[in-house]
């Protein structure tokens, strides 16, 4: 990535030795990055539902530095949810030529019909 931006979110999980440092080179070859639009957040109950999301920091500067410094093409969002909240939350950035939601690793999303994924 150009301008020296690097940022990286990495979870504590039990892999062999070297394989993150892998990985980080494999994103970096193929000019990946990852981040999280929020910075900092509360939640209102104690579930790991999105909607329960309150007292948000968004990492503004970090996310407005890497869009206005590099030539992104793409960015992915790991829900549509996520997608909404940046697209709500970052109304200027509107030069991304692709804004694409995945689909939702949570455990909610796991049990919808196709039908419903698809909407």
């Amino acid at each position: 990535m150009e301008a020296g931006h690097k940022i990286y979110r990495l979870y504590t999980i039990m892999v062999p030795e070297g394989t993150i440092k892998n990985i980080l080179l494999d994103q970096e070859k193929l000019k990946i990055a990852m981040t999280d639009i929020i910075s900092n957040c509360k939640r209102s109950e104690d579930i790991n539902a999105n909607k329960c999301l309150i007292k948000k920091t968004y990492n503004r500067k970090a996310i407005k530095s890497i869009l206005t410094n590099n030539d992104i093409e793409k960015i992915f969002f790991t829900s549509k949810w996520v997608g909404a909240e940046f697209r709500e939350t970052f109304k200027e950035i509107d030069h991304i030529q692709e804004m694409i939601n995945l689909p939702s690793p949570s455990a909610i999303f796991r049990r919808m019909s196709f039908k419903d994924k698809v909407n």
